[in-house]
């Protein structure tokens, strides 16, 4: 690993959204245990236990979506423009770091957008690599994001 000793042009940290924290998973999980247990009786009651079994699948199927959810959220991408090089780092949520390097003078940033003109992604364009950079931005961060980046590499290549 090589430490630059330019300061950078440019430098952003992506980062998932972070919806809900430890205690409003908590909440929603009370919520819903509470607002299952209720048609959960009514059916025991009226004798169609098996019922209560799929109302409690339901409960942890959607703790399960909720947690898998949270641990996500500790992924990120580090993007850095120097001079001569615009690196990004990227750490998977399980920590695990992939770096890429691209010559700023030869990269093209690419947006895709969809009918309604909400970009969809953004892909970084280098002779014959390519990558596809904050797939997990929603459209208005992925837009002011690939405006700020593209800005940036235009003032690098003047």
């Amino acid at each position: 690993m090589e430490l630059k000793e330019q300061k950078p042009h440019f430098c952003a940290v992506l980062t998932p959204h972070r919806a809900l924290d430890q205690n409003g998973v908590q909440i929603v999980m009370i919520i819903t245990c509470i607002l299952a247990a209720i048609p959960g009786i009514v059916f025991f009651l009226m004798g169609a236990w098996p019922i209560v079994g799929f109302l409690g699948l339901d409960v942890a199927l959607l703790f399960w979506a909720l947690s898998k959810s949270r641990k996500q959220v500790n992924g990120f991408e580090e993007v850095t423009l120097y001079p001569d090089s615009l690196d990004i780092r990227r750490v998977s949520p399980k920590g695990r770091e992939t770096r890429f390097q691209f010559n700023p003078f030869w990269t093209k940033i690419e947006v895709f957008k969809d009918f309604e003109d909400r970009v969809t992604d953004i892909v970084l364009k280098s002779k014959e690599r390519s990558l596809k950079i904050g797939t997990f931005l929603n459209p208005d961060d992925k837009k002011s994001f690939a405006s700020a980046l593209s800005n940036a590499l235009y003032r690098v290549k003047r």
